[in-house]
């Protein structure tokens, strides 16, 4: 089987590739199979040798955690290792795994992976330092790997740059194997995150369908749900995702992915910088599932380049022709906080500097159609978010 430090490096590349979170859980899942009693080791006899099968680990699990996910990325190791390392070069594992002349070769290869991939002594221990039960030899021969220190033997079976080459392959495959199986609903986590997310997201999402509901997002894999309408975002929490300003985090409200989540038919509308995204997440905590920015409808006509008449008469026919939908215009008048929020933020678009010139658009516009049953206008000067809920809640319950 590949060394200590093998099942680590491997790891580290494939956490690299899918950009997963830092997680000793990880790290010590993927040295655990070698520290446990061989019959749990997932393996079936092929000839002379035994080899890993992690698709039998994979049918007994029902749930993946960091732990589990560094198990299964240790027993697809060991697999490409024997099949594509050890016999597709012609070699006789019978005869080095026997006599053992194979982790002569372990204990250089330790050093110089460790060395070449920057894994800290610290860092190993953290690693071997787990609460589950492990044989106690096996375990300690781990930390003999550690002890050692600088060796002058020479490799007897093993290649160091054919088999660095053979290690980046490896992690490439495992990779392409973890995702399939990810949209294949193969490997299911334990942790996840729930966002809401606007028009814009959800169109930018729908050109990269995967499968079974899972989209690309900024190489990242995500699930769309579907919410009586209303579109709703599963990551899994194992990932580095992006920080998106168009998301608005639900992890933690208890009414998201449960029949009490209320999805009301209502709108918040307003120019950059007014709070529409702030507002609709604390809408969410009293269960209140709302969409931030009308984009097919309010986008094209609340610009400056659209004639006003035909602006009036798409809002109002979009409104007559969805009765049963409420919307709301924030607006703030005040042009110093406007312009200082938008300050603020990373990145800021030309309509971000028009920001105030559009609030004075929209206040414009419920002036000229407040008329209208379902069209409500929401001032936001001087008031706390809580306020500002509060007046929405009670237009739309």
């Amino acid at each position: 089987m590949p060394s200590f430090a093998s099942h680590i490096v491997v790891a580290k590349m494939v956490s690299k590739k899918l950009r997963l979170k830092d997680s000793l859980s990880y790290y010590r899942g993927t040295i655990y199979p070698d520290l446990i009693d061989e019959k749990n080791h997932y393996k079936k006899t092929e000839g002379n040798i035994r080899i890993a099968v992690p698709a039998h680990y994979l049918e007994s699990q029902k749930m993946f955690s960091f732990f589990e996910l560094g198990y299964y990325i240790h027993l697809l190791l060991d697999e490409i290792y024997l099949r594509e390392y050890i016999l597709g070069q012609n070699v006789h594992p019978e005869n080095m795994f026997l006599d053992n002349s194979i982790y002569e070769d372990y204990t250089l290869l330790h050093q110089k992976l460790c060395q070449d991939f920057y894994i800290s002594e610290d860092f190993l221990y953290k690693v071997l330092n787990m609460d589950r039960e492990v044989v106690e030899e096996k375990n300690r021969k781990h930390y003999e790997y550690i002890r050692i220190k600088e060796s002058k033997a020479m490799f007897h079976h093993l290649d160091y740059e054919l088999y660095l080459n053979f290690l980046k392959d490896a992690a490439d495959k495992i990779v392409q194997i973890i995702l399939l199986n990810i949209v294949n609903e193969n490997i299911v986590f334990t942790r996840k995150k729930y966002m809401t997310l606007k028009p814009r997201i959800l169109l930018q999402l729908k050109q990269n369908k995967l499968f079974n509901s899972y989209y690309l997002w900024k190489n990242r894999l995500v699930k769309i749900l579907d919410y009586k309408g209303y579109s709703v975002i599963e990551q899994m929490d194992i990932f580095k995702y992006p920080v998106e300003r168009d998301l608005i985090e639900v992890t933690k409200n208890k009414h998201v992915n449960s029949e009490t989540l209320k999805v009301v038919s209502l709108i918040l509308e307003g120019t950059d910088g007014v709070g529409k995204s702030t507002v609709g997440a604390h809408l969410l905590k009293h269960g209140i599932l709302c969409q931030d920015r009308s984009e097919d409808i309010i986008c094209k006509y609340m610009l400056f380049d659209v004639e006003e008449k035909i602006r009036l008469l798409g809002i109002q026919q979009y409104l007559f022709l969805h009765s049963d939908l409420k919307m709301v215009f924030l607006v703030l008048d005040d042009k110093k906080e406007l312009e200082r929020r938008i300050s603020s933020r990373k990145k800021i678009s030309q309509y971000d500097l028009q920001t105030y010139q559009y609030n004075c658009l929209y206040e414009k516009t419920y002036q000229q159609l407040e008329y209208l049953p379902n069209l409500y206008r929401v001032d936001c000067k001087k008031k706390k978010v809580e306020e500002i809920v509060k007046e929405i809640m009670e237009i739309v319950i």
